[in-house]
């Protein structure tokens, strides 16, 4: 099929020249006793440090860690589930030696080899639209998820520095990881380091590809702008976070706000969200490029029959703009019975 068969509105999407630049595993595998550690050579992530400075890493680290990888997603299954149950500690103690071994190498992934850690499939296209032009390779190891997983339990347990340092590795391996960003601003929100918070959140809203990412970034600016005495910007932007989808949370925070205040706040009207706009620089929308990257997937996919993966980016476009010619695409999927 070539673009001129697609519908009026759909061939106008943007071309590739427009654009600027935890997977599921069995009971079995969670109820797996403790691992054999000669199972996993304790030099096996030393080792990998050393290839990842020569050329070819990709096929060398893939190969090495072909018959281990098994117990790493073992061993973050079984981390996974206790975090789920509240056993918090037993969590940690299950990942804290896996972690250990990975944050080491860490440092070599800006090296030659460029290997990265996505969590899922736009994550990738979207740091290729930012970075056009590095060579990237997926670990075959989910560095970016245990590295998260591993922050967000030593947050919770109140080790917030370990936790700042995990994260930021968590960051490395993946730099557009919403996850890893949102669990470090309430690292930096629990040292009241107010501006790394504000930092950190203005940088997101580049790669935001939900409603939700959205949503939770207008909260920590809120949070930002209320604890830093504006408290006019801060309503601005927890009615933001309402709009995006996060409106229970937005209003309870509203409420405390006016408690801090000594004053009652309203949500926000359209003018006054966009002089807060104006005035302290952030984005009232979603970035345009991310949607129309989205778009030109689904298009894409869509020519080359892989109906599926167009459901998947257009579902992203249409997410963040509720378009019409968006859900005019998705019906189209849907009479090709689309899984939705």
């Amino acid at each position: 099929m070539d673009r001129e068969d697609l519908p009026r509105e759909i061939q106008d999407y943007p071309k590739k020249d427009d654009i600027c630049s935890s997977e599921d595993l069995s009971q079995e595998a969670l109820q797996t006793d403790e691992m054999d550690e000669e199972e996993l050579p304790a030099d096996l992530f030393e080792q990998m440090a050393e290839h990842l400075s020569q050329p070819g890493i990709y096929s060398l680290v893939e190969e090495f860690i072909e018959k281990n990888l098994e117990h790493i997603w073992t061993i973050y299954a079984k981390a996974t589930h206790l975090k789920e149950q509240g056993l918090f500690e037993e969590a940690l103690e299950e990942i804290d030696g896996l972690v250990s071994k990975i944050m080491p190498i860490t440092e070599y992934i800006q090296s030659e080899a460029d290997v990265q850690s996505f969590s899922e499939l736009f994550e990738l296209d979207l740091f290729e639209m930012l970075e056009p032009s590095r060579q990237l390779h997926q670990s075959p190891i989910p560095s970016c998820d245990l590295l998260s997983l591993h922050g967000s339990l030593l947050l919770i347990l109140g080790r917030t520095e370990e936790a700042i340092t995990s994260l930021g590795h968590a960051l490395a391996w993946n730099p557009v990881s919403h996850n890893a960003s949102i669990l470090l601003a309430e690292a930096y929100k629990t040292n009241e380091d107010m501006d790394m918070l504000y930092a950190l959140t203005i940088d997101r809203f580049s790669t935001a590809f939900s409603r939700i990412h959205m949503a939770e970034l207008y909260f920590n600016l809120g949070y930002y702008y209320g604890k830093t005495e504006q408290p006019e910007d801060a309503r601005a932007c927890f009615t933001l976070s309402s709009r995006y989808g996060g409106k229970e949370i937005a209003a309870g925070a509203l409420y405390q706000l006016g408690k801090m205040y000594g004053k009652s706040f309203q949500w926000a009207n359209d003018e006054q969200l966009e002089q807060s706009s104006k005035a302290c620089g952030y984005p009232l929308v979603p970035d345009e490029k991310i949607i129309q990257l989205a778009r030109f997937n689904a298009t894409e996919s869509y020519l080359d029959g892989d109906y599926d993966r167009a459901n998947y980016y257009i579902r992203i476009a249409y997410d963040l703009s509720g378009s019409t010619e968006d859900q005019s695409f998705m019906d189209m999927l849907a009479e090709k019975n689309i899984v939705m």
